[in-house]
């Protein structure tokens, strides 16, 4: 939604009439109230996800799972499936996601 006034601002810039895909190019990310993670895939490929996105080179995107799981003590569940996870652990996947 446009907001009807004021601006919305990243660090100096004015992002307001951006649109989604423009911003997240700017590092911006979202997580949603409901948890949206893929059941499916382990830990570190929902995380990969995120970093696939944003269209980094596959060194690139290694790196930046590898960090986001690092930031949100993910590593040790890196290979677990994330359907058997608590909602506590979906989240902190969820943070990782955004952050990579």
């Amino acid at each position: 939604l446009r907001p009807r006034s004021g601006t919305v601002l990243l660090g100096t810039r004015d992002v307001t009439g951006l649109p989604p895909h423009a911003r997240t190019r700017l590092g911006v990310a979202r997580t949603f109230q409901q948890l949206a993670v893929f059941p499916s895939l382990t830990v570190a490929e929902n995380v990969r996800v995120g970093a696939e996105y944003t269209g980094l080179s596959a060194p690139a995107t290694r790196d930046a799972t590898d960090r986001a799981l690092r930031l949100l003590r993910l590593g040790p569940l890196r290979d677990t499936q994330a359907a058997g996870l608590p909602t506590a652990a979906l989240r902190r996947v969820e943070l990782a996601r955004a952050l990579a």
